[in-house]
């Protein structure tokens, strides 16, 4: 598959490095990039015999259907229908243009400090179903107290309600 932005091939993969579902990035050079861009995704040779396809994720609730779809060298385009797929596709490609980043770069705790906030879920349930009497639940928390949950009952299902779960809880039955 050949990517390419505004006339320019940028990126070709072989088949077998798209094999897994995912993001792939394209480094784009400088002055390629323009105020209305085209992104062209262009498929070469027939891989084992089998008819040329690769699949692109669709933006369903896309309402603007900037993305077209060739079936004949780009001869001709349609909106209506983004893949040779039974029943129409209709949408948009997911392709985000954004700044390049840098793969090394890792978030560093100062970064968060005094930014990042941490609130505690409340009246979380847990609903098991049980086989004979259920145990009562120990919530244990390093960032807070230890507490004893009594489930209630209902026919072959317990409910544990939790009114506040800090960071690293976990709910104990034995």
């Amino acid at each position: 598959m050949v990517v390419s932005l505004n006339g320019q091939d940028l990126k070709t993969y072989n088949g077998s490095e798209l094999r897994n579902a995912g993001w792939y990035a394209v480094p784009v050079p400088d002055g390629v990039l323009k105020e209305s861009n085209d992104v062209t995704f262009r498929a070469l040779g027939k891989p084992n015999g089998h008819p040329d396809w690769f699949a692109l994720k669709i933006d369903t609730e896309a309402a603007t259907r900037r993305s077209s779809w060739s079936e004949e060298d780009g001869n001709t385009w349609t909106e209506a229908d983004l893949s040779p797929d039974p029943g129409a596709q209709t949408g948009e490609y997911l392709v985000r243009l954004g700044p390049p980043t840098d793969p090394d770069a890792v978030a560093k705790p100062e970064d968060f400090m005094g930014k990042l906030h941490v609130r505690p879920a409340r009246a979380v349930e847990v609903v098991l179903r049980t086989v004979g009497p259920a145990p009562l639940g120990k919530l244990v928390s390093p960032d807070g107290p230890d507490q004893t949950i009594a489930p209630t009952i209902d026919g072959d299902f317990a409910t544990y309600r939790i009114p506040e779960v800090y960071v690293y809880s976990v709910l104990v039955l034995r």
